[in-house]
Order: structure tokens, then C-alpha cells, then sequence
């Protein structure tokens, strides 16, 4: 890498720090919530996600996982920001987690990850060294579990609802419309349930 190349990405880093925010957590990750949903929270213990996921339980929980340096990455997170953005329901969740990514050009593309993630009830969490996200042994490709109300995370991950992965190539997509269908009917499942429960919408 040039020189040039360098400080072209240094001054990039320092025009988005103003939009973007990428940074460790100041406590257990799994005992905290993003304000800012813009914000990257770095992960690197998979207790700290599952505390995350545990504290939703109750919610139709997406769990994505895109690698920061594919361009197929940025569909899948579009992807599921429509899911979320187009359901106003509280009892859906998305969790994005970043995989992979040291340098300095990674954590801008994490960044620009994140800023496409608008609506506070997507968490957006970078594992660098990936070894959070080696728990759903993801592959190459962005790939996105669904998990229904009743899922608790362990030591062993639960049982998906679905499983949705982009196929390989740069430019392939997730199947939008079965994760989107499906969560749809979880969601409609739990708000039915609550309603006959006398729990509200």
C-alpha cells in the first residue's frame, strides 16, 4: 500500500468519525444498549452477545452475520433494515454483527455498514477476530438466523427458525422475502398470543 493510499484512508477515517461512531465497550457488553443505533459496539466474547440476545428473549431476534470486507455485505445489511424498518412491530429485533477486520480500512467499512442500520431496534456489533461469530459457523457470505420468541443462548446455540445465506459471488443476495415473510408470522404469532394474554399489542 502507498503512501498516498494511506493517508487517503486516514483522512476518509477522520471525515466519517464525525457521522460514525466505532468503539470498544466501557462495560460488559452484554449488561449495556445502544442509544445510537449508528454506533458500533466491538464484541469479543460470545457470552457478551448471547446476554444481548437473551435480554430480547420475548422478540423475534435476526441475527446477521456479514463480513466487512464483502461487497455482498452491504445487500444483506440493506436486506434486513427493510425487514426491521418495514414492521413497526417492538417484538422484532436485528442484531448485525461485523465479522472480521484489523486494519484501518476495516473500520470504515464497518462504519459504513452501520450508518445503513438506521432504526434503533437494529444493534450493530463488530467481532474483529471473528471468533464470536465462529459460533454460527457462517462461512463466507453473509448469512442471517432467524430465532423466535422462545430462543435462549447458551453454550450451545438454539435452534433457528430459518437460516438464510447469500450464495457465493460479490454481488449475490439473500432471499429477502423468506426472512421477511417469516419473521412477519413470528411476529404476528407472539402479538396474537399477547393480545389473548391480555399482554397488549
Amino acid at each position: 500500500m502507498s503512501v498516498f493510499d494511506r493517508l487517503r484512508i486516514v483522512a476518509a477515517a477522520a471525515l466519517l468519525a464525525t457521522a460514525f461512531a466505532v468503539r470498544a465497550p466501557t462495560q460488559p457488553t452484554g449488561t449495556t444498549t445502544v442509544s445510537n443505533p449508528r454506533e458500533v459496539r466491538r464484541v469479543e466474547r460470545f457470552t457478551h452477545v448471547a446476554a444481548f440476545l437473551n435480554l430480547a428473549q420475548g422478540t423475534v431476534r435476526l441475527v446477521a452475520i456479514v463480513p466487512t470486507d464483502s461487497r455482498a455485505s452491504l445487500a444483506a445489511v440493506d436486506t434486513v433494515a427493510s425487514i426491521v424498518l418495514n414492521n413497526p412491530s417492538k417484538r422484532l429485533r436485528a442484531y448485525v454483527i461485523l465479522r472480521g477486520g484489523n486494519e484501518a480500512e476495516s473500520s470504515i467499512r464497518a462504519a459504513i455498514l452501520a450508518g445503513r442500520a438506521s432504526d434503533s431496534r437494529i444493534v450493530v456489533l463488530w467481532d474483529q477476530t471473528a471468533a464470536v461469530s465462529e459460533y454460527w459457523k457462517p462461512g463466507t457470505t453473509p448469512g442471517v438466523w432467524l430465532y423466535d420468541t422462545s430462543a435462549t443462548f447458551g453454550e450451545q446455540l438454539p435452534k433457528a427458525s430459518l437460516v438464510v445465506a447469500a450464495p457465493a459471488g460479490p454481488d449475490a443476495r439473500l432471499n429477502g422475502a423468506a426472512l421477511r415473510d417469516t419473521s412477519y408470522e413470528l411476529v404476528r404469532t407472539v402479538e396474537a398470543k399477547m393480545g389473548r394474554s391480555g399482554g397488549g399489542p
